[in-house]
């Protein structure tokens, strides 16, 4: 099982990598639940959105705040009924202009080769520091 759930995890990142949000939401439980841990009120695509439409609405919100300019699984590690994924990625946030680059660590949990909870852990502080950073701040990392 742990094989099967590796494999469908990295065909969703593969997914995600070409920008076909459609082939990662079909994978979703319709009852999934899917977010980066953190406050909604730091940044909009913060928090646990919940199912398909939830994903959707997470999908759409980090892509209207954030540009990625690379994005990188790194390693991944399938245990039981979850797959952990390392990784990294470089963005700017389209409101401020900020860029960093930041790493984050993935956890999928999956039922009968279906997604049914995604959570992202990412260094959210930064996050937020960016996404209300004033527009004129183009700062790097």
């Amino acid at each position: 099982m742990s094989e099967e759930n590796l494999k469908l995890v990295q065909s969703v990142y593969a997914a995600f990598g070409r920008g076909d949000i459609p082939a990662v939401l079909e994978t979703m439980t319709p009852d999934a639940t899917i977010g980066i841990v953190g406050r909604r009120q730091d940044a909009p695509f913060l928090g646990i959105f919940e199912g398909k439409a939830g994903g959707a609405e997470f999908f759409t919100q980090l892509a209207e705040a954030q540009e990625f300019h690379t994005f990188e699984p790194l390693r991944f590690l399938a245990a039981e009924d979850k797959v952990f994924i390392w990784g990294r990625y470089r963005w700017t946030m389209r409101k401020s202009g900020v860029s960093k680059e930041s790493e984050w660590l993935h956890e999928i949990t999956l039922r009968d080769g279906k997604m049914t909870a995604w959570r992202g852990h990412n260094d959210t502080a930064m996050l937020a520091e960016a996404y209300h950073a004033a527009s004129s701040a183009k700062r790097t990392a």
